[in-house]
């Protein structure tokens, strides 16, 4: 069948969705960080830091697609 995905292996799905789920976890440490951060850099809340943030998440989701091809 032509464009059909091949399955993979047990261990390359486990460490796939091991993966998976790490870069949810690093992702969500800015979010959880941001008021600890916000007050080391001397700003008067963390939301002036959000758009950092916001910039990272859409880089990151852009990023995913080539390396997803790349993968």
């Amino acid at each position: 069948m032509a464009g059909a995905t091949p399955a993979h292996s047990l261990g390359t799905t486990v460490l796939l969705n091991v993966g998976h789920a790490l870069d949810h976890m690093f992702l969500l440490i800015f979010a959880t960080a941001i008021s600890v951060i916000a007050t080391d850099f001397g700003f008067a809340s963390w939301e002036a830091l959000m758009p950092y943030g916001a910039a990272a998440f859409l880089l990151f989701g852009l990023g995913a697609v080539p390396a997803g091809r790349l993968g």
